[in-house]
Protein backbone atom coordinates (compact mmCIF):
# COMPACT_ATOMS: atom_id res chain seq x y z
CA UNK A 1 0.00 0.00 0.00
CA UNK A 2 0.77 3.57 -0.37
CA UNK A 3 3.19 5.26 2.44
CA UNK A 4 0.69 8.28 3.91
CA UNK A 5 3.08 9.37 6.07
CA UNK A 6 5.97 12.08 5.64
CA UNK A 7 8.75 11.12 4.24
CA UNK A 8 11.08 13.67 6.47
CA UNK A 9 9.45 11.92 9.48
CA UNK A 10 10.55 8.59 7.63
CA UNK A 11 14.14 9.79 7.16
CA UNK A 12 14.57 11.00 10.38
CA UNK A 13 13.91 7.23 12.09
CA UNK A 14 15.71 5.30 9.33
CA UNK A 15 17.26 5.41 5.79
CA UNK A 16 15.00 5.11 2.53
CA UNK A 17 16.03 2.27 0.23
CA UNK A 18 15.22 2.98 -3.46
CA UNK A 19 14.40 0.35 -5.98
CA UNK A 20 16.92 -0.22 -9.01
CA UNK A 21 16.95 0.38 -12.59
CA UNK A 22 14.29 -0.90 -14.68
CA UNK A 23 15.94 -0.60 -18.54
CA UNK A 24 19.22 -2.87 -18.16
CA UNK A 25 16.69 -5.47 -15.73
CA UNK A 26 14.40 -5.53 -18.78
CA UNK A 27 17.56 -6.39 -21.41
CA UNK A 28 18.50 -8.97 -18.93
CA UNK A 29 15.29 -10.66 -18.06
CA UNK A 30 13.45 -10.06 -21.73
CA UNK A 31 15.73 -10.77 -24.88
CA UNK A 32 12.89 -9.22 -27.26
CA UNK A 33 13.83 -6.18 -25.20
CA UNK A 34 16.33 -5.63 -27.91
CA UNK A 35 17.05 -2.05 -26.51
CA UNK A 36 13.80 -0.61 -26.83
CA UNK A 37 13.03 2.48 -24.87
CA UNK A 38 12.14 0.78 -21.64
CA UNK A 39 9.37 3.22 -20.72
CA UNK A 40 7.44 2.28 -24.17
CA UNK A 41 7.11 -1.13 -22.44
CA UNK A 42 4.21 0.65 -19.91
CA UNK A 43 2.03 0.47 -23.13
CA UNK A 44 3.25 -2.58 -24.36
CA UNK A 45 3.93 -5.05 -21.37
CA UNK A 46 2.63 -3.57 -18.49
CA UNK A 47 2.30 -6.92 -16.43
CA UNK A 48 5.94 -7.40 -16.91
CA UNK A 49 6.94 -3.96 -15.38
CA UNK A 50 4.64 -4.13 -12.89
CA UNK A 51 6.78 -7.66 -12.12
CA UNK A 52 9.50 -5.65 -12.21
CA UNK A 53 8.17 -3.20 -9.45
CA UNK A 54 7.30 -6.30 -7.16
CA UNK A 55 10.24 -8.41 -8.02
CA UNK A 56 12.34 -4.60 -6.18
CA UNK A 57 9.19 -4.37 -3.39
CA UNK A 58 9.94 -7.72 -2.16
CA UNK A 59 13.72 -7.65 -2.17
CA UNK A 60 13.07 -4.63 0.02
CA UNK A 61 12.96 -1.57 -2.05
CA UNK A 62 10.16 0.69 -0.18
CA UNK A 63 10.98 3.95 -2.62
CA UNK A 64 9.89 2.98 -5.97
CA UNK A 65 9.87 5.01 -9.05
CA UNK A 66 7.61 4.99 -11.95
CA UNK A 67 9.40 3.46 -15.31
CA UNK A 68 9.96 7.10 -17.22
CA UNK A 69 12.82 7.91 -17.01
CA UNK A 70 13.54 9.24 -20.78
CA UNK A 71 9.34 10.18 -20.81
CA UNK A 72 10.03 13.35 -22.10
CA UNK A 73 9.24 15.38 -25.19
CA UNK A 74 12.40 14.65 -27.80
CA UNK A 75 13.60 12.22 -29.87
CA UNK A 76 11.85 9.32 -28.78
CA UNK A 77 8.27 10.88 -27.84
CA UNK A 78 5.78 13.61 -28.83
CA UNK A 79 4.11 15.51 -25.98
CA UNK A 80 1.13 13.07 -26.70
CA UNK A 81 3.16 9.91 -26.03
CA UNK A 82 4.52 11.82 -22.99
CA UNK A 83 1.17 11.80 -21.18
CA UNK A 84 0.32 7.96 -22.33
CA UNK A 85 3.78 6.28 -20.74
CA UNK A 86 3.53 8.40 -17.48
CA UNK A 87 -0.13 7.85 -17.15
CA UNK A 88 0.56 4.19 -17.62
CA UNK A 89 3.70 4.10 -15.73
CA UNK A 90 1.96 5.55 -12.87
CA UNK A 91 -1.02 3.23 -12.42
CA UNK A 92 1.56 0.66 -12.96
CA UNK A 93 3.77 1.14 -10.09
CA UNK A 94 0.78 2.13 -7.91
CA UNK A 95 -0.87 -0.88 -8.89
CA UNK A 96 2.43 -2.80 -7.86
CA UNK A 97 2.33 -1.02 -4.19
CA UNK A 98 -1.50 -1.48 -3.72
CA UNK A 99 -0.79 -5.33 -4.27
CA UNK A 100 2.76 -5.27 -1.29
CA UNK A 101 1.95 -6.66 2.01
CA UNK A 102 4.31 -3.29 3.55
CA UNK A 103 4.32 0.59 2.35
CA UNK A 104 5.88 2.04 -0.43
CA UNK A 105 6.58 5.35 -1.64
CA UNK A 106 5.61 6.57 -5.24
CA UNK A 107 8.15 8.89 -6.69
CA UNK A 108 7.43 10.18 -10.11
CA UNK A 109 10.76 9.26 -12.39
CA UNK A 110 12.52 12.11 -14.58
CA UNK A 111 15.35 12.26 -16.54
CA UNK A 112 17.27 14.87 -18.31
CA UNK A 113 15.75 16.89 -20.55
CA UNK A 114 17.26 18.55 -24.09
CA UNK A 115 17.76 22.15 -22.99
CA UNK A 116 19.09 25.11 -25.18
CA UNK A 117 18.89 27.50 -22.22
CA UNK A 118 17.21 28.04 -18.90
CA UNK A 119 14.23 28.46 -19.51
CA UNK A 120 13.81 26.03 -22.09
CA UNK A 121 15.10 23.55 -19.89
CA UNK A 122 11.86 24.87 -17.12
CA UNK A 123 9.47 23.96 -19.85
CA UNK A 124 10.74 20.84 -20.55
CA UNK A 125 10.12 19.26 -17.36
CA UNK A 126 6.86 21.52 -17.26
CA UNK A 127 5.37 18.44 -19.38
CA UNK A 128 6.33 15.41 -17.66
CA UNK A 129 5.51 17.21 -13.99
CA UNK A 130 2.17 18.11 -15.54
CA UNK A 131 1.45 14.57 -16.29
CA UNK A 132 2.61 12.88 -12.83
CA UNK A 133 0.39 15.69 -11.10
CA UNK A 134 -2.17 14.84 -13.18
CA UNK A 135 -1.94 11.36 -11.50
CA UNK A 136 -2.49 12.55 -8.59
CA UNK A 137 1.46 11.84 -7.66
CA UNK A 138 2.71 13.54 -4.69
CA UNK A 139 6.94 13.08 -4.74
CA UNK A 140 8.84 13.30 -7.71
CA UNK A 141 13.12 12.15 -8.13
CA UNK A 142 15.11 14.17 -10.85
CA UNK A 143 17.53 11.44 -11.42
CA UNK A 144 21.06 11.58 -12.91
CA UNK A 145 21.38 14.60 -13.98
CA UNK A 146 24.22 16.67 -15.07
CA UNK A 147 23.49 20.12 -14.89
CA UNK A 148 21.12 22.39 -12.93
CA UNK A 149 19.38 24.25 -15.76
CA UNK A 150 15.71 25.05 -14.86
CA UNK A 151 15.12 23.03 -11.64
CA UNK A 152 14.74 25.93 -9.04
CA UNK A 153 12.25 27.36 -11.22
CA UNK A 154 10.48 23.99 -12.32
CA UNK A 155 10.63 22.63 -7.91
CA UNK A 156 9.13 25.83 -7.12
CA UNK A 157 6.44 24.82 -9.83
CA UNK A 158 5.63 21.44 -7.71
CA UNK A 159 5.39 22.96 -4.89
CA UNK A 160 2.76 25.22 -5.60
CA UNK A 161 0.84 22.90 -7.01
CA UNK A 162 1.80 20.34 -4.74
CA UNK A 163 2.99 21.72 -1.23
CA UNK A 164 3.88 18.24 0.59
CA UNK A 165 5.76 17.08 -2.37
CA UNK A 166 9.02 15.62 -1.25
CA UNK A 167 11.64 16.64 -3.92
CA UNK A 168 15.34 14.70 -4.59
CA UNK A 169 17.72 16.28 -7.45
CA UNK A 170 20.60 13.40 -7.90
CA UNK A 171 23.47 13.81 -10.18
CA UNK A 172 25.56 11.59 -11.99
CA UNK A 173 29.13 12.23 -11.60
CA UNK A 174 32.50 10.20 -12.22
CA UNK A 175 35.41 9.16 -9.36
CA UNK A 176 36.66 12.99 -10.24
CA UNK A 177 33.82 14.10 -8.99
CA UNK A 178 32.70 15.76 -13.05
CA UNK A 179 29.45 15.29 -14.41
CA UNK A 180 28.59 14.46 -18.04
CA UNK A 181 28.86 18.45 -19.53
CA UNK A 182 31.68 19.02 -17.02
CA UNK A 183 30.59 20.51 -14.19
CA UNK A 184 31.72 19.69 -10.18
CA UNK A 185 28.75 17.60 -8.84
CA UNK A 186 30.16 19.26 -5.33
CA UNK A 187 28.82 22.83 -7.27
CA UNK A 188 26.16 21.66 -8.01
CA UNK A 189 25.21 20.03 -4.51
CA UNK A 190 25.76 22.94 -3.08
CA UNK A 191 23.40 25.09 -5.41
CA UNK A 192 20.57 22.93 -5.05
CA UNK A 193 20.94 22.24 -1.20
CA UNK A 194 20.66 26.43 -0.75
CA UNK A 195 17.43 25.83 -3.35
CA UNK A 196 14.22 25.67 -0.33
CA UNK A 197 11.96 23.74 -3.06
CA UNK A 198 14.44 21.00 -3.50
CA UNK A 199 13.86 18.91 -0.31
CA UNK A 200 17.37 16.42 -1.22
CA UNK A 201 20.30 16.58 -3.40
CA UNK A 202 22.34 13.07 -3.57
CA UNK A 203 25.36 12.57 -6.03
CA UNK A 204 25.26 9.14 -7.77
CA UNK A 205 28.27 7.08 -8.68
CA UNK A 206 27.17 4.98 -11.44
CA UNK A 207 30.34 4.19 -12.43
CA UNK A 208 31.22 2.42 -9.02
CA UNK A 209 29.07 -0.33 -10.56
CA UNK A 210 32.56 -1.51 -12.93
CA UNK A 211 34.92 -0.83 -10.30
CA UNK A 212 33.97 -3.77 -7.83
CA UNK A 213 36.54 -4.51 -5.17
CA UNK A 214 35.91 -8.07 -3.89
CA UNK A 215 37.10 -7.33 -0.29
CA UNK A 216 34.44 -5.71 1.63
CA UNK A 217 36.58 -4.01 4.01
CA UNK A 218 38.36 -2.07 0.88
CA UNK A 219 34.93 -1.24 -0.83
CA UNK A 220 33.34 0.00 1.80
CA UNK A 221 36.28 2.46 2.47
CA UNK A 222 36.37 3.64 -0.88
CA UNK A 223 32.75 4.26 -0.43
CA UNK A 224 33.23 6.56 3.01
CA UNK A 225 36.81 7.92 1.53
CA UNK A 226 34.73 9.35 -2.10
CA UNK A 227 31.82 10.50 0.39
CA UNK A 228 34.20 12.70 2.82
CA UNK A 229 35.94 14.52 -0.17
CA UNK A 230 33.06 15.51 -1.47
CA UNK A 231 31.51 16.74 1.45
CA UNK A 232 28.10 15.43 0.34
CA UNK A 233 25.70 12.36 0.30
CA UNK A 234 26.50 9.56 -1.84
CA UNK A 235 24.29 7.17 -2.85
CA UNK A 236 24.87 3.71 -4.80
CA UNK A 237 23.13 1.45 -7.69
CA UNK A 238 20.90 -0.73 -5.44
CA UNK A 239 22.37 -3.94 -7.02
CA UNK A 240 25.66 -2.77 -5.27
CA UNK A 241 23.98 -2.39 -1.86
CA UNK A 242 23.27 -5.92 -2.87
CA UNK A 243 26.07 -7.22 -3.50
CA UNK A 244 27.87 -5.67 -0.25
CA UNK A 245 24.90 -7.56 1.57
CA UNK A 246 25.10 -10.77 0.03
CA UNK A 247 28.83 -10.45 0.80
CA UNK A 248 28.55 -9.72 3.94
CA UNK A 249 25.82 -12.95 4.60
CA UNK A 250 28.03 -14.85 2.93
CA UNK A 251 31.16 -13.66 5.67
CA UNK A 252 28.63 -14.48 8.12
CA UNK A 253 27.85 -18.32 6.84
CA UNK A 254 31.84 -18.88 6.61
CA UNK A 255 31.93 -17.48 9.93
CA UNK A 256 29.65 -19.75 11.48
CA UNK A 257 30.16 -22.62 9.70
CA UNK A 258 34.10 -22.55 11.19
CA UNK A 259 32.66 -21.51 14.87
CA UNK A 260 30.25 -24.67 14.61
CA UNK A 261 33.12 -26.83 13.48
CA UNK A 262 35.68 -25.68 16.49
CA UNK A 263 32.63 -26.35 18.69
CA UNK A 264 32.11 -29.87 17.64
CA UNK A 265 36.18 -30.91 17.93
CA UNK A 266 36.31 -28.86 20.76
Amino acid sequence: MLYQGNIRDYLSKQPLLFDGAMGTYLADKYIQFGGESCEKWNLRYPERIKQIHKEYIDAGAVAIKTNTFAANAGDHFTAEEVGKVIAAGTQIARGAIEESAGEQILFGDIGPVLIGDENDAAERYRLPVDCFLEQGVRHFLFETLDNIEGLDEITEYIKQKQPEAFIIVSFAVSPEGLTRSGCYGRSLYQKMMNVSSIDLALIVFPVLSICWISCINCQENRIQNISRSCQMPVILPYWIIERITRHIIIIMQKRCTRSQSRGRLS
